[in-house]
């Protein structure tokens, strides 16, 4: 089961996601959370460089 700490990382990277959160499968979950990490991840990255 997806954590609170999760679902709530998921709505801090994507906003506009809370409209559909209700209608995610935990797969649906679990990925949106591996992407919202990514983006993070690569927004971190070019932080770096500028």
């Amino acid at each position: 089961m997806m954590t609170k700490e999760k679902i709530e990382f998921i709505k801090t990277v994507f906003p506009n996601i809370e409209k559909i959160l209700t209608f995610a499968t935990e797969d649906n979950l679990n990925k949106l959370f591996e992407q919202a990490q990514q983006k993070v991840d690569y927004e971190l990255t070019e932080a770096q460089f500028e």
